[in-house]
């Protein structure tokens, strides 16, 4: 009997490139360095357009030797709607979309309808300038609301299958029980597992705080997903940000040895050249950016340009990808 062929796929994911240029030129600069190949990008600030012709100018310089999926960084908490003036429940007095900061999720799901005509404007606004929504690599969401909220869920999962496009996995690395290595056990209570970075910036920020204890419905919306046939990998790495060292990198690629699987490694990067005695948490970014992360962006970048990924990768025998390929 022939012996199977080992399935271990990595995607390597940049997000929220369209926002600011600070992010976009770590994002770049990844690409160029062949680091990352997929990035999730904004269609909702004024120039997202002019920033996807360069990111698409980069998608094609390195195609002949790198492949590179651009995808849909679904957002409901920075930028403005495409919908504008019919997306009265989704923005605050601004016009802006409401701050993620205590997501108001009830106003929310009562403009549902809103909510549905916004996800389509922004698929096919980047289907558009993509040459057509078959060319949208993935679709995630900034910050992650739809994947907290199941009446959210379930609006979002029924459109994304309907316009069969790849989505970012409901079930996050640490939700998988995958081990990864934290550099914070000071600010872990007592005879409870360590908190990722992204749990605790939420519950410091009084937002999210519902996410530690509803770990069990991340595989219930698994679940939503595979019954609507949505591509997706077995999970999305949340154990990076705030992390971004080579140990735990390597830590955390250890675990295909005895797995076959598919996973995401988010990646949140960040590069400017500042003036001596300039700080990047000082770099102005529109709401729904936090700009007191942007050390960590920097953090983020110096690892992919530092360490040897590809060379990781291989000794491992581990595959990097894009959605479409899964």
């Amino acid at each position: 009997m022939a012996a199977t062929t080992p399935y271990k796929k990595i995607i390597l994911t940049a997000d929220d490139y369209g926002a600011i240029d600070f992010i976009d030129t770590g994002i770049l600069n990844a690409l160029s360095d062949r680091n990352i190949n997929c990035v999730s990008a904004f269609v909702c600030f004024y120039d997202s357009k002019k920033r996807m012709e360069t990111l698409v100018q980069k998608q094609n310089e390195v195609k002949a030797d790198h492949k590179v999926g651009i995808g849909l960084h679904f957002s409901l908490t920075t930028g403005e709607p495409i919908t504008r003036s019919d997306a009265t429940g989704l923005v605050s007095h601004n016009g802006r979309f409401l701050s993620p900061r205590k997501y108001p999720f009830k106003r929310v799901t009562k403009a549902i309808g809103q909510f549905e005509a916004e996800l389509r404007a922004q698929i096919e606004l980047l289907g558009r300038w993509l040459g057509g929504v078959e060319n949208i690599d993935h679709i995630s969401n900034h910050h992650g609301v739809v994947y907290v909220d199941d009446d959210l869920f379930k609006v979002y999962a029924r459109v994304v299958a309907e316009y069969k496009i790849p989505m970012r996995s409901p079930l996050v690395w640490s939700k998988a029980k995958l081990p990864f290595i934290n550099a914070y056990p000071i600010l872990t209570p007592p005879g409870m597992r360590p908190f990722n970075p992204l749990t605790r910036y939420g519950i410091r920020e009084l937002q999210w705080v519902w996410e530690v204890f509803e770990a069990v419905n991340y595989r219930r919306r698994v679940r939503i997903a595979e019954q609507l046939s949505i591509p997706t990998p077995f999970c999305n790495n949340d154990c990076i940000y705030g992390l971004a060292f080579k140990e735990n990198i390597e830590r955390m690629l250890d675990q295909y040895v005895d797995r076959d699987m598919a996973t995401e490694f988010m990646f949140h990067l960040g590069e400017a050249d500042l003036p001596e005695g300039h700080h990047y948490d000082k770099i102005s970014a529109p709401e729904g950016i936090d700009n007191r992360y942007f050390p960590t962006r920097k953090e983020e970048s110096d690892l992919l340009r530092n360490m040897p990924l590809k060379d990781v990768l291989k000794a491992r025998s581990i595959d990097p990808i894009v959605y479409r390929d899964l």
